[in-house]
């Protein structure tokens, strides 16, 4: 979540803090879900140890998750949301 999305990480983190963290791009921003226990026990958990390849597919997903998931806070901080 932090290190493959580094850049957008850090291009959502410079919005946010121009923008004056906007509620609506903070809580995109900060939502852990997709890594939160439930998911920890669960799909993470499937994934990790299992075949290398579903492995590497995991942290592909999540990878993409949360670049994805920093464009969004970005935008949203640029739109003052």
């Amino acid at each position: 979540m932090c290190v493959d999305s580094h850049e957008e990480l850090q291009e959502a983190w410079s919005a946010l803090i121009e923008a004056g963290f906007p509620p609506e791009a903070m809580a995109v921003f900060e939502n852990v879900d997709r890594v939160g226990y439930a998911a920890a026990q669960g799909a993470i958990r499937e994934g990790l140890g299992a075949e290398k390849i579903r492995e590497v597919a995991l942290a592909r997903e999540m990878g993409e998750h949360f670049r994805s998931q920093y464009r969004r806070a970005r935008d949203l901080a640029r739109q003052g949301r």
